[in-house]
């Protein structure tokens, strides 16, 4: 009966989760207001007219201006999906994608915290979600950022690299519909470091931990697969040139963090955000002071590498934390908390 009654439990916690995810998304502002026009446009367009790929084309003034046209892809998406079911489609396909990096995300943190804190920190998770929930191309670097997480994830857990080889489709994707694959490989670069602190020079000569290398560079080299070949690898490293390097600095809302807007709007998410970000801080410390401590008794080198347990994770976190951070909040707060406690 006690395992009936979990059940119910767990399968209610996740059927709310869906629930307020779907909702959150289903309310977003208004097709018109935003960018999508553009990319049904783009999608349109992209056959008959390909120098929409390289070219500023909706320009009047300047048509033949060099562009990098980083999300073409997406737009072929939209399009197509349009074509099938017009706005509505557009819509539950946007739902789709955020239920499931959702639903991800949990499944990674209940493997490290127990089922009902991970419910509790994935609620606020979700309301940040909020933000940012319309039709856009950035739908699908949430959607790839937690796979990779997740497959990084497998891998640390059971030291198996066949599932890496799904990074390969995943990157080729990526890079073709939003500039913002560089997270993808930032992540297995952590993963690669976390290694490398801890083989140090055995590194090459294991051979789980060597495969990390082939499938950083072998990701790197996919994402060369855009139609700007090298332009469009490096664009997310040069793409603020083309606001910063003008006489006059041209602001945009999205790219300002949190810290920067409180100071021009009133929004409770950023109340959230800044709390969930002393959280995740204070999680971490702590878990590293008690990982530290519950391995007094081995070597400092030992107990210095097991509280390195999250690091790539962590790192991540905070050098997109005015980005992509509430995704992955969920799951690194969770482990910490249910390790300290």
């Amino acid at each position: 009966m006690r395992d009936k009654i979990i059940l119910g439990l767990k399968i209610s916690i996740i059927a709310a989760i869906i629930a307020l995810t779907a909702l959150i998304y289903y309310g977003q502002g208004d097709f018109t207001s935003i960018d999508l026009g553009r990319h049904l446009k783009n999608g349109q367009i992209i056959l008959s007219q390909p120098d929409v790929l390289f070219k500023n084309l909706y320009s009047y003034t300047e048509p033949d201006f060099p562009f990098v046209n980083h999300h073409w892809f997406s737009g072929v998406i939209f399009w197509l999906l349009y074509l099938i079911g017009g706005f509505k489609i557009l819509s539950a396909f946007n739902i789709l994608i955020g239920v499931l990096s959702i639903l991800i995300v949990f499944k990674l943190a209940v493997k490290k915290s127990s089922f009902a804190l991970t419910g509790v920190l994935t609620l606020p998770v979700i309301l940040l979600l909020s933000e940012r929930v319309d039709v856009r191309p950035e739908m699908f670097s949430n959607l790839f950022m937690v796979l990779t997480f997740y497959l990084l994830d497998d891998f640390r857990s059971t030291k198996s690299a066949k599932n890496l080889y799904w990074l390969l489709p995943i990157f080729f994707l990526w890079v073709n519909t939003h500039l913002c694959f560089f997270i993808g490989l930032f992540l297995i670069g952590l993963a690669i470091l976390e290694q490398i602190i801890i083989y140090r020079k055995n590194f090459f000569k294991i051979e789980y931990a060597k495969k990390l290398a082939y499938f950083f560079f072998g990701s790197t080299a996919i994402c060369l697969l855009n139609p700007n070949f090298w332009n469009g690898l490096a664009y997310p490293f040069t793409i603020m040139g083309k606001y910063f390097g003008q006489s006059e600095n041209y602001d945009i809302v999205e790219n300002k963090s949190p810290f920067f807007l409180e100071k021009l709007m009133v929004n409770y998410n950023i109340s959230i955000f800044k709390i969930l970000l002393v959280v995740l801080a204070v999680s971490f410390i702590a878990y590293f002071v008690k990982k530290f401590s519950d391995d007094s008794g081995r070597p400092l080198k030992t107990r210095l590498i097991a509280g390195l347990d999250y690091f790539y994770l962590f790192s991540a976190l905070f050098f997109f934390a005015g980005f992509f951070f509430d995704v992955p909040a969920a799951d690194q707060v969770g482990g910490q908390l249910q390790y300290i406690i």
